[in-house]
């Protein structure tokens, strides 16, 4: 994996965050993606030797993790992903839905032409990948136009907030994008929320937002039962 962060000199980063860094990436895109289980130990020597660095860097990437509560710190046991409970689930759901909702209304009011081109664009390529339905281009795309919208707040604390609890609930978001016709309504949504933003409309982009990333929503019945047996 890149190392975004220390191979970029204006950063300043030293090399041993950076490689902090590429860790600590590296643990939360298997996180995400399933590949470390909810409740399973998360072993030092296993990642640091998958990794190819020390444990030092492996250790603080998991404490850094521990401390926006994605891994669970015991004592005497070590670093565990950590379990959500269905109420800590919903609960965490409906304040990311809420800073997504607020990123929309400032990007509305704060976005760079630069930047609504882009926005553009990534509808569009999300409508084409809708409807091919190809999956995987869809899931790259979707983080792109959200970390687009996030970036035009011109807010780094709120940037930075949504970010770290959107990490928390990437695996649980899947679920819903994979659901039958979800993929083409989740594109559709895109292209509404665009048009608000790019026309400077803050509570309009707040609004379809907000519905976006609503999951009590009438139609999202199936995506909260298979959530739920993933947490049971």
């Amino acid at each position: 994996m890149t190392d975004r962060a220390s191979a970029n000199p204006k950063l300043g980063l030293s090399p041993a965050k950076g490689q902090r860094e590429r860790v600590q990436r590296a643990i939360e895109d298997n996180i995400a993606a399933g590949v470390y289980k909810p409740g399973q130990r998360l072993d030092e020597r296993e990642i640091a030797a998958r990794l190819k660095v020390s444990r030092t860097p492996v250790r603080e990437a998991l404490n850094r993790l521990a401390s926006v509560g994605l891994v669970e710190a015991r004592p005497n046991q070590g670093c565990f992903v950590a379990s959500l409970s269905f109420q800590d689930f919903l609960q965490q759901y409906e304040f990311m839905a809420d800073l997504e909702a607020l990123c929309s209304r400032l990007a509305a009011r704060r976005m760079e032409e630069v930047s609504r081109a882009r926005l553009r664009q990534l509808a569009q390529e999300g409508l084409r990948a809708a409807q091919q339905e190809d999956l995987e281009a869809y899931l790259l795309i979707n983080t792109n136009f959200h970390q687009t919208i996030y970036s035009a707040t011109k807010n780094r604390f709120l940037e930075q907030s949504v970010v770290e609890v959107r990490r928390r609930m990437s695996h649980y978001r899947d679920f819903s994008i994979r659901r039958a016709g979800r993929l083409k309504q989740s594109a559709d949504e895109h292209s509404g929320i665009t048009d608000a933003i790019v026309r400077g409309d803050s509570d309009e982009a707040h609004r379809l937002m907000r519905w976006h990333m609503e999951v009590l929503r009438p139609d999202a019945s199936d995506f909260l039962i298979a959530i739920s047996q993933t947490l049971a």
